[in-house]
């Protein structure tokens, strides 16, 4: 998670892209911010903490 961690400053300030690579380094891909992305983020940060 920490890739995406990292992204939330990058371009569209508390938001995600849209996709990323699934192989290091994870670059960014598609649109600058995508609500699916966030909120699937949101879910997978409450997930690992709860474990």
């Amino acid at each position: 998670m920490s890739p995406v961690a990292h992204h939330l400053g990058d371009y569209g300030l508390g938001s995600v892209a849209e996709i990323f690579d699934g192989d290091s380094p994870f670059a960014p891909r598609g649109c600058v911010a995508q609500a699916w992305s966030v909120a699937e983020t949101l879910r997978a940060w409450h997930e690992l903490a709860a474990a």
